[in-house]
């Protein structure tokens, strides 16, 4: 938990957005913090994906403020979805990382 912790401070994310996207109540990563847990396979898999999606999202727009005004905007291509709200799933981390690509490339709209 704790090197999550290190990580989550450098992310565009809260706590509760965290807890959000990993399917974790507030409560429970307040437990992993005070036992200094460690997160499953699943939860970790998920944190890395979320964070190396994180670092394309960055290349792609430049820095991390720019990237953090797109994921807080609706996006059509996303049907009509603010990307950030889409992290809970692996097939809404997925869409972004193809959107992403998009951008990247010129293709988007």
């Amino acid at each position: 938990f704790d090197n999550f912790m290190q990580l989550s401070a450098q992310s565009l994310f809260t706590i509760g957005e965290w807890s959000k996207y990993l399917h974790i109540s507030p409560r429970t990563m307040q437990r992993y913090k005070k036992e200094k847990k460690r997160f499953g396979a699943l939860y970790a898999e998920k944190i890395i994906g979320i964070f190396l999606l994180q670092n394309k999202g960055v290349s792609v727009f430049g820095n991390k403020n720019s990237f953090a005004q797109w994921m807080n905007a609706e996006n059509i291509a996303l049907g009509g979805a603010k990307p950030k709200d889409l992290l809970d799933t692996a097939f809404g981390i997925a869409m972004i990382r193809e959107e992403l690509g998009r951008i990247e490339h010129g293709i988007a709209p």
